[in-house]
């Protein structure tokens, strides 16, 4: 998942100006209240003659839906939300259902997926603990074995195994520690999803493995008070 935050502006000229800003949430290891409310102060919009700035919200797709809960949650000046693909609950529950539905549309059968699943649970006890070694032992173990089921020409053309499962399992505990999805992964989006008084849109795509319609959009509407939602085809 990618996190993307915009100010999104409805005067007459429907003008978009991009939260270059709210990015820098990214970079803090100690994301309070205090720093995203300034960061939520709408930004570059202020600057902008044609913009009606009690007409400003923020749009957030993925990650970027929590993002912008948050500065909502505590910025008075937020007029609406837009949820894209958000997610509405910890990053621990939305990625096990993340690994099953993409497991699933691989075509792998139900006993692999479990698996599949049994080793995400594994992962996030150990980084939830920190135990890097562990988690980096999974990844290497996943993509050795990712790599085993190749047609034999794609996997000769990878050459010695070992190599690319080390630098994918290198790659993917570098993120895990990263300071962002060190708060992320733990981080529950629901309790400012409740704070949130001002209008929500939140859309959700039906085949999307990354994010769940199915799993998120419940938990959603429970946080905004069971808002009125519509299925389009």
């Amino acid at each position: 998942m990618e996190a993307n935050v915009s100010v999104v502006a409805a005067p007459g000229s429907g003008q978009e100006v991009n939260a270059a800003a709210l990015g820098y949430v990214h970079e803090q290891p100690d994301i309070d209240s205090s720093r995203v409310g300034l960061l939520g102060n709408s930004g570059g919009t202020r600057l902008q003659p044609d913009i009606d700035s009690s007409r400003v919200g923020l749009l957030g797709h993925s990650e970027g839906a929590a993002i912008a809960a948050m500065v909502a949650a505590r910025n008075s000046d937020v007029s609406f939300v837009i949820s894209m693909a958000g997610t509405a609950l910890p990053y621990s529950e939305v990625v096990l259902r993340q690994v099953e539905l993409i497991a699933e549309a691989s075509g792998l059968p139900a006993d692999e997926v479990a698996l599949m699943r049994e080793r995400q649970v594994q992962a996030m006890r150990y980084v939830e603990a920190g135990e890097w070694e562990k988690v980096h032992e999974i990844v290497r173990t996943d993509t050795l074995e990712r790599i085993a089921g190749l047609p034999g020409e794609q996997a000769a053309a990878l050459g010695d195994p070992d190599e690319p499962a080390r630098q994918q399992a290198d790659a993917q505990v570098a993120g895990m520690q990263t300071p962002w999805m060190q708060f992320f992964i733990s981080h529950d989006p629901r309790p400012d999803w409740e704070r949130i008084t001002v209008p929500v849109l939140a859309v959700f795509g039906g085949l999307d493995t990354q994010v769940e319609a199915a799993q998120n959009r419940p938990a959603l509407e429970e946080a905004c008070g069971a808002p009125a939602t519509a299925t389009l085809p």
